[in-house]
């Protein structure tokens, strides 16, 4: 095949190369970089100009059995504005045409001789000539009404031309729909095409082009072409357009049932509004009229502002409780969109469709980042249909090539579309699932707390139940059995809570000697409060013994009074044995108040009321510390304070004095005999610095990296 060249069609590395060997040719010149410069560049546009004299397109058996798409006449044309049916004879001289680029004229590559809705096409081409006389299909995409000539000879009319062109019945064109002529006997070829299109002007304003596309093919390459195309092209746009309508359906009904979730909705809308440019842009009707295509035009303007649009509003909605305003300026500018398409560019609502994704992404990397459950899903959807989109939009304005082949052709962003709504599927699902596994959690929780309820009120019938036996039991006793098993119960009490008492002072001995010996003091001040607390359980019983024994000896001692009269005084043991009474009572009371104190002390270190994080002063965090070690450091350590001026600051009281009695503690440990114990505070700034050192043997070489070890 020959075809007119150009040399700015090279590849650049193919233009390097030249280049290279031109300037390799000159280097060994004489001359000035200038004159050298300027040898090249004659020299070049030399070739340029040698090169792209008019050469005819030269068909051959090869080229009309190209596999792929069948070979396509784009080069050689030439154009002149009017109308003469003498201009489709092949013997015409049509040298003084306008040489196009390009047969699509646009608002911005109208010919340079002009367009006014009439005029001629003409493509001069040779023929192999073992192509003589052979059937060939020629197949035209045009949007308006013209007549095919081959040779002079009138092959198909589509639409009619009318000598006034307002009274031309025009038509939209796809491909796909070959006519068949017979090539002649001539080495050279001419194909002549008579063009009209009287809507030109409102389909240039609206960003449209007008004009002609033809390919040429072998009959049955055409019909295996054509095969291929409705198996790929329209099976897998009519298999997306319908799984797009059943889940636009679906989610309408969702709506419908539960409007609560204003998503589905949203997303009925977004499904829609693709479904729309589905429908602008099928491939099904090859052929209709132009009022048609106008409409299938404005439908699909309508579905990319649309896709816009909702595919905004849903992702917000995805991932927050309400809209923000930025959504409701959408739908507000959405109804101004849509009301202004009949009279502005579709490029213009392809910019104005595309400000929307960058909102979207935001929306998405935000989601992400916050670990919205499920945003993976839409994430990965909504990125890749807006990846194909913007590539669809990109490749149709002509800014980048269409370089992913397995597509269907003009129809990318139907892979996208597809992506979204499987990925969205997935996220319907997986959302579902995980309401169903929150339910039978919810479930699980409901009947176990039913259970524990059911438990603890049978426990507290079976209690009611005891306490009522008890006292009616109580009551058929004799008063003075009663009165002595009384006596002899508070007796036994008194000494239970002793004995008690003795046996968690020893095991908190004991608990704190374990503690010691294992360096574990991470948990003294837990442990301290667990003491307390188990302390202040017997000690509320012995107060409350203590006024019980109390009201008892009284009651006792008025008793006795009444029946005795005057001999009560002169009993003497008995006055000795209330007495002893008195005098117990006197020692459980003085008891009960030091170990109040004691437990006092263990809160004060441990600071059970101040767990949470508030102000405190660290210098009273030292000295409860240094108390509840006054034991430890007896009259061999002494104690050297410096304290800075450290105002109280936001901390954990409790925490922080854990940490001083570890510190402490490991330093009376590493003092043998006598030594000093060093506590200084100070603040620089933000920060608070405390630090403690001692007289003693330090902490080995090899222990020093384990030290912030968990239980070393």
């Amino acid at each position: 095949m020959a075809s007119t060249f150009q040399f700015k069609s090279l590849p650049l590395s193919l233009q390097m190369l030249l280049y290279a060997m031109i300037w390799k040719f000159v280097d060994g010149m004489e001359e000035s970089f200038v004159k050298k410069y300027s040898f090249c560049y004659c020299l070049l546009m030399s070739i340029f100009i040698l090169h792209t004299a008019d050469a005819n397109i030269l068909i051959t058996p090869e080229v009309l059995s190209t596999d792929g798409i069948p070979f396509e006449l784009a080069d050689g044309w030439r154009y002149h504005v009017g109308d003469n049916q003498e201009w489709a004879s092949p013997v015409y001289d049509d040298s003084s045409w306008e040489v196009l680029q390009g047969t699509d004229f646009s608002r911005f590559s109208l010919p340079q001789s002009g367009f006014e809705g009439t005029g001629w096409f003409r493509l001069t081409f040779d023929v192999d000539s073992s192509l003589f006389g052979e059937l060939v299909a020629l197949d035209m995409r045009l949007s308006g009404a013209a007549e095919l000539y081959l040779n002079g000879d009138h092959i198909y009319s589509y639409g009619f031309i009318s000598d006034d062109p307002t009274e031309a019945q025009e038509l939209y064109s796809y491909y796909l729909l070959p006519k068949t002529a017979r090539l002649s006997h001539d080495p050279e070829q001419v194909i002549a095409v008579r063009f009209v299109n009287s809507r030109y002007e409102r389909i240039l304003d609206d960003g449209g082009s007008v004009g002609i596309g033809m390919h040429i093919a072998e009959p049955w390459h055409f019909q295996r072409f054509v095969f291929w195309f409705a198996n790929t092209q329209w099976g897998t746009h009519a298999f997306i357009f319908g799984v797009s309508a059943a889940i636009a359906l679906l989610h309408l009904l969702m709506f419908l049932f539960f409007p609560k979730m204003k998503s589905n909705l949203y997303y009925f809308c977004m499904v829609t509004s693709l479904m729309l440019i589905m429908y602008g842009t099928n491939p099904f009707h090859l052929e209709m009229s132009m009022q048609s295509f106008e409409v299938r035009f404005f439908l699909f303007k309508l579905g990319l502002i649309g896709s816009g649009v909702f595919s905004m509003v849903f992702t917000f909605s995805l991932f927050r409780e309400k809209l923000p305003t930025l959504a409701k300026y959408g739908l507000v500018s959405g109804i101004f969109a849509v009301a202004l398409s009949p009279f502005i560019s579709p490029y213009i609502i392809y910019v104005y469709t595309m400000l929307f994704f960058p909102f979207n992404g935001y929306e998405i990397f935000m989601a992400w980042k916050r670990k919205k459950p499920g945003a993976v899903f839409v994430i990965d959807g909504l990125f890749i249909m807006m990846f194909f989109f913007i590539y669809q939009m990109i490749a149709d304005m002509g800014v980048i090539p269409r370089f992913i082949p397995f597509l269907p052709m003009y129809q990318e962003y139907l892979a996208g579309v597809l992506v979204m709504v499987m990925t969205f599927s997935l996220f319907q699902a997986w959302r579902v699932g995980k309401t169903n596994r929150d339910l039978q959690l919810q479930i699980v929780q409901v009947k176990e707390l039913s259970e524990k309820t059911i438990q603890q009120e049978r426990e507290v019938q079976e209690e009611k139940l005891r306490i009522t036996t008890l006292e009616m039991e109580n009551q058929q006793k004799d008063l003075e059995l009663a009165e002595a098993k009384k006596r002899q119960q508070l007796m036994d009490q008194l000494e239970e809570a002793n004995t008690e008492l003795e046996l968690m002072n020893k095991e908190l001995i004991q608990t704190q000697a374990q503690l010691v010996q294992s360096e574990k003091m991470a948990s003294l001040g837990l442990l301290t409060a667990g003491v307390a607390h188990e302390i202040n359980t017997p000690v509320g019983a012995i107060y409350s013994t203590r006024d019980t024994l109390k009201r008892v000896q009284e009651n006792l001692q008025s008793i006795l009074a009444e029946e005795m009269g005057d001999h009560f005084p002169e009993h003497k043991k008995l006055q000795v044995t209330l007495q002893a009474l008195a005098s117990a009572n006197q020692v459980i009371e003085s008891g009960g108040e030091r170990v109040s104190a004691i437990v006092k002390r263990m809160k004060s270190f441990a600071r059970l009321d101040e767990a949470e994080l508030k102000r405190s002063d660290i210098h009273d965090g030292l000295d409860d510390t240094l108390t509840m070690l006054s034991h430890e450091l007896g009259t061999r350590i002494k104690i050297e304070k410096d304290y800075g001026d450290v105002p109280p600051f936001q901390c954990y009281p409790g925490q922080l004095n854990q940490v001083f009695l570890n510190l402490l503690m490991n330093g009376l440990q590493a003092i043998d005999g006598e030594g000093v114990l060093s506590i200084k505070t100070w603040r620089e700034e933000e920060k608070v610095y405390v630090a403690i050192s001692d007289t003693g043997k330090g902490i080995p070489e090899e222990n020093l990296k384990k030290i912030f070890d968990p239980g070393f």
